[in-house]
């Protein structure tokens, strides 16, 4: 006949060391929690970039805004309009460009949404067609709308940018948002 055994009687100090280690593990989890999130939120979502450096993009994918030549009236910088947005300091190199009013606009909306302000960048937006800068208007509304919340058919969206526009960076540009937006990569 076996023979119960008595439980097991820990000396004080292997108890306290359990009981702080228990303690300690909500600690650790918070932490690692707050240090993911800094660390992702310091990535940058979005990306201006020309044809060229957009065609030689390495992984990982971000949600893409491409300026090319013909986008312009005038001859442009396009690098230093890259720079200048992505040091987000465009209003205040705004003098350097000879801009249209349409250009301005879209730049200041691009900027807005480079400093995630989505509010502005959509009121920026709403005052261009759907059709200028082939169609990445349209993509950049579809994009503040899911930002602030609001209620998208993104699939319907997505498809008419990609059905409307010429550019096949365009259309790749609408599959990638897609692809981010219901798989998350």
């Amino acid at each position: 006949m076996p023979v119960p055994l008595a439980p097991l009687k820990m000396c004080p100090s292997t108890q306290d060391q359990r009981a702080r280690t228990r303690d300690q593990i909500p600690l650790a989890f918070i932490v690692l929690i707050a240090v993911l999130s800094i660390s992702c939120a310091g990535e940058r979502m979005y990306r201006v970039s020309d044809r060229s450096a957009y065609l030689n993009r390495i992984p990982p994918e971000r949600k893409y805004v491409v300026l090319e030549k013909s986008h312009f009236k005038e001859p442009m910088d396009i690098d230093g309009i890259i720079k200048a947005l992505h040091d987000r300091n465009m209003t205040a190199q705004a003098t350097n460009f000879d801009w249209s009013d349409y250009e301005f606009t879209f730049m200041l909306a691009v900027e807005n949404i480079l400093k995630k302000e989505f509010e502005a960048a959509r009121n920026q937006l709403t005052l261009l067609s759907d059709a200028d800068f082939d169609w990445q208007v349209k993509l950049l509304e579809i994009d503040c709308a899911r930002e602030l919340g609001q209620a998208v058919d993104v699939l319907k969206e997505y498809q008419m940018v990609y059905d409307s526009a010429q550019n096949p960076i365009v259309k790749e540009l609408a599959k990638t948002r897609y692809r981010i937006y219901k798989y998350g990569k």
